[in-house]
């Protein structure tokens, strides 16, 4: 007698099998569909249905897929796809968007997967798809900012070009200094939203490459391509955001400024340090000289109080503690610590 036991066992088992992996896909977060090697569609499970707001699924099996609700151009980069697909025997990936009867857009991420029986021959499709409407929108808005810091700094480039015109036309040193001093300060800023646009549009940017890059732009400024400085530069790699990096340059460069300007003054050695590390939440900064020191010329007194007067109002900003250890001939030393 033939014991059959055996076989009915296996059938029970792949019954179960199927059973469950079809449970699994009516009950998955992403739309799973099988076309046939004709390109019809012949099983969409219920993430899909749900998500286009279709009545009655039944009514598109054996329809050719794309289905023609979709928008022409889905349908035809899909089409691509699938075909490609097919003459390749590849994974190929499509994105596209299709709108629901209620007129709302959806943007899917598709892995177009060639199944093949055991004699090699294609059998179907499985196209599995996920919604990334909201990863689309966030690329958008990332786009939207990127564009944004780049005319913020292309505005900020024209107002410093004007403040170049104007001065050309004024005899006086002293507005001369003042509208100098104003473009290094809107140069400063400027250079934020350059790193804004050229990074990750997280709201942060590597505070060295910027630093470094301020000390280049203010140098080229007021030290002859001819001559050098000595540079002890050694800045940790970290990032700051950007409402607390734009005050923080505005304190950078009235420091610099002051340092190239007076500090490296018939200097015949002029050598500049800057020390920037972060523990914790704490940073530190330190930006010295090796200039003549803060020289009690009524003066210069002026002058420097008048920029001490911004970086504290910009320290208050970012509440941050400022040190200035000065001596004659034995330059400034700036200690600025906050939280961030």
């Amino acid at each position: 007698m033939l014991d059959t036991t055996s076989t009915e066992k296996d059938e029970n088992t792949l019954k179960n099998v199927e059973i469950r992996s079809k449970d699994w896909l009516e009950n998955s977060p992403v739309c799973t569909k099988v076309v046939d090697p004709n390109f019809n569609l012949q099983y969409m499970s219920r993430a899909g249905i749900e998500a286009l707001n279709i009545k009655d699924v039944n009514l598109f099996y054996g329809k050719s897929f794309p289905l023609d609700f979709y928008p022409e151009e889905f349908r035809k980069t899909m089409f691509e796809k699938l075909q490609d697909s097919k003459d390749t025997g590849e994974v190929r990936v499509h994105e596209g968007m299709i709108k629901t009867d209620d007129d709302k857009e959806l943007w899917f991420e598709s892995t177009i997967s060639p199944i093949y029986d055991k004699q090699g021959k294609l059998d179907y499709f499985m196209v599995v798809s996920m919604e990334i409407s909201e990863r689309i929108k966030a690329n958008a808005k990332d786009l939207l900012l990127k564009e944004i810091h780049h005319r913020i700094k292309n505005n900020l480039q024209i107002v410093s070009s004007l403040l170049s015109l104007q001065v050309t036309e004024i005899d006086n040193p002293e507005f001369k200094r003042i509208i100098e001093n104003s473009k290094q300060r809107i140069s400063a800023i400027s250079l934020v939203h350059e790193k804004m646009y050229d990074s990750d549009v997280s709201g942060e940017i590597f505070v060295k490459p910027y630093i470094e890059d301020l000390v280049s732009n203010i140098s080229s400024t007021y030290i002859d391509e001819n001559n050098t400085f000595d540079q002890d530069i050694k800045i940790d790699n970290f990032k700051l955001d950007m409402d607390v990096l734009v005050p923080c340059s505005l304190i950078l460069n009235e420091i610099l400024t002051n340092i190239f300007k007076y500090g490296f003054k018939s200097n015949p050695n002029p050598s500049l340090r800057i020390h920037v590390n972060k523990k914790g939440n704490e940073i530190s900064m330190i930006i010295a000289d090796n200039g003549a020191g803060i020289i009690k010329k009524e003066d210069n007194k002026k002058r420097l109080s008048l920029g001490m007067k911004l970086i504290k109002a910009l320290a208050i900003q970012i509440n941050a503690n400022i040190h200035i250890d000065s001596s004659v001939n034995k330059g400034v030393c700036y200690t600025i610590k906050f939280n961030a």
